[in-house]
């Protein structure tokens, strides 16, 4: 752990992300093994760990989602985010606060803002687990996936080779055009 292509990001490894099916007396039920953070295994851990998501190119389609499980309570003043980094964990910034419910729950995240044409090439997403400066509890996740909308397929439009837009539509208006000129159209 963590799996090929991921990556930890730790202030502190006396308790650090983990794959385990058992990772603490929080946790109930879950389907087997997933990937949990153990706040409350450590006293004074001041825990600000990232479990990073290998580096990912939304720029082929306008809508995707991030979906995972999550057990997340918050029971002693820890937090949980997802976070985002445009330049290789240069920073990050955090976009979903995780919500605080006592079980597990299935959450997908639309990844609209970070897709499409004029999104980078490259995007790392993590789950990022504060602890607040308390000796609190944890987060648990599993079944992390990336996945495209498959109800909405974009058409990446253009003329005269540059990029003029998407569109769910099978048709697109070009106006306005200048009567006389040759252009070049392409989908």
């Amino acid at each position: 752990f963590p799996p090929a292509g991921w990556s930890i990001v730790d202030n502190d490894p006396s308790a650090t992300w983990e794959r385990t099916d058992n990772g603490a007396w929080w946790i109930t039920g879950g389907d087997g093994f997933y990937a949990c953070i153990n706040d409350d295994a450590v006293i004074n851990h001041q825990a600000n760990d990232y479990l990073v998501m290998p580096p990912i190119n939304l720029t082929t389609f306008e809508a995707y989602t991030l979906n995972f499980r999550s057990f997340f309570n918050s029971l002693y003043g820890g937090s949980a985010y997802v976070t985002y980094s445009p330049d290789g964990g240069n920073t990050w910034n955090d976009f979903y606060t995780v919500p605080e419910l006592n079980a597990w729950v299935d959450i997908a995240i639309d990844l609209s803002g970070f897709t499409g044409a004029g999104a980078p090439e490259q995007i790392w997403f993590a789950f990022r687990y504060y602890d607040n400066g308390f000796w609190a509890d944890g987060w648990a996740i599993d079944n992390v996936q990336v996945n495209r909308d498959a109800n909405n397929i974009d058409y990446y439009v253009y003329m005269d080779a540059g990029y003029v837009g998407t569109t769910p539509e099978k048709t697109w208006n070009y106006a306005p055009l200048t009567y006389g000129l040759e252009y070049t159209a392409a989908v």
